[in-house]
């Protein structure tokens, strides 16, 4: 009796090898899944989008320069003028922060709650098509799935739920960083233009270069450290499991056990080796931490160089701070995502190891 699973488009007289079915199981979630990966993208674009409209208005309404008293869109700008008088321009803050409240409030979080639905919803999708395409093929060749079966459950039940997961996550986060990034630097460039500020462009590019180099060596450094720390964390604890467990057996079975000092000394020395392993690891969040205080070093940098430890500082400085410290938190968010690309990549030669 023949399962009711689609069968793949392959023409039964053609001999495919091995690895070209491989490679259509696997690349057919792209083809098929493409538009629906485009509305991810769009709803992340809105969400980002609006982030940044919110921002860049406040911006240009707290100055006193250009740009006061309007909202601006894409598609032009909105008029939110109280009065004039004289030279200086009074904002309508009532309907400013009431458009603002609505950008945010009711229309992100609502975009945002589609898009995690959505995206929950195509990972699923995902999932399923991929399982379908492993079944047929497992029923196609029967002599090849009795070997190493319970390999290939594993690959079912639990790879493949998370390639999919991963299939769909990971090109939205990279979308979603790249996005933020580039309004960020628009709004820098905003900044630089319309106060005036080339003469601190050097100041810029060289902060963001030298920040970017030791991030990515402490974070290079640490990370590795972080996940070696880890499998000697998991070790010990699994080799504490493994003693607790035979001890125990060896009650219930009445065998000749040694003392429970012995295990009280493997506790203590396990218990010993996790502390230290904990420490080392607390190191690792420096590079994380740092980055929270990008904003703070930059303005430090400024006024003890640019101002010489005089004067005050304006609020076009904060806001290229506040600028850099975005940047710096979605730079983050791309180095938090090297690990999950190559889990990514393992679970693919995984899901390519269930048709040999």
């Amino acid at each position: 009796m023949r399962l009711g699973l689609p069968i793949i488009s392959i023409n039964p007289q053609e001999k495919v090898s091995k690895s070209a079915f491989r490679k259509k199981i696997l690349k057919s979630p792209f083809q098929k899944f493409k538009w629906k990966l485009f509305l991810l993208f769009l709803l992340t674009f809105l969400i980002s989008y609006i982030t940044f409209l919110v921002h860049f208005n406040l911006v240009n309404n707290l100055s006193h320069d250009r740009g006061r008293g309007y909202f601006f869109y894409l598609f032009g700008k909105y008029r939110l003028i109280e009065k004039i008088d004289g030279s200086k321009i009074y904002v309508d803050w009532s309907k400013l922060l009431f458009v603002l409240f609505l950008l945010y409030f009711p229309l992100k979080i609502i975009i945002h709650l589609v898009l995690g639905y959505w995206q929950k919803n195509c990972e699923r999708e995902v999932n399923v098509c991929l399982v379908k395409k492993l079944l047929n093929y497992a029923e196609r060749n029967k002599d090849l799935m009795a070997k190493k079966s319970d390999e290939k459950v594993y690959i079912i039940d639990n790879v493949v739920p998370e390639f999919s997961r991963q299939f769909i996550s990971i090109p939205v986060d990279l979308f979603e960083i790249f996005v933020s990034i580039s309004f960020a630097s628009f709004s820098l460039y905003f900044l630089v233009k319309s106060y005036q500020l080339s003469w601190l462009v050097p100041l810029l590019f060289i902060f963001v270069l030298i920040n970017l180099i030791w991030f990515g060596f402490l974070y290079n450094r640490f990370g590795s450290l972080h996940q070696t720390n880890l499998a000697k964390k998991k070790n010990c604890q699994n080799i504490e499991k493994f003693q607790i467990k035979t001890w125990l057996e060896g009650l219930k079975n009445d065998n000749k056990l040694k003392s429970s000092k012995s295990l009280s000394k493997l506790l203590d020395r396990n218990s010993q080796q996790i502390t230290n392993l904990d420490f080392l690891s607390t190191f690792c969040q420096l590079p994380e931490l740092a980055i929270s205080g990008i904003s703070i070093l930059f303005l430090f940098l400024y006024y003890q160089i640019y101002r010489g430890g005089r004067g005050d500082l304006s609020w076009d400085i904060y806001f290229i701070a506040n600028g850099l410290q975005t940047i710096f938190f979605k730079i983050k968010k791309g180095f938090g995502l090297l690990p999950v690309i190559s889990t990514w990549q393992d679970n693919y030669q995984k899901i390519g190891s269930f048709f040999s």
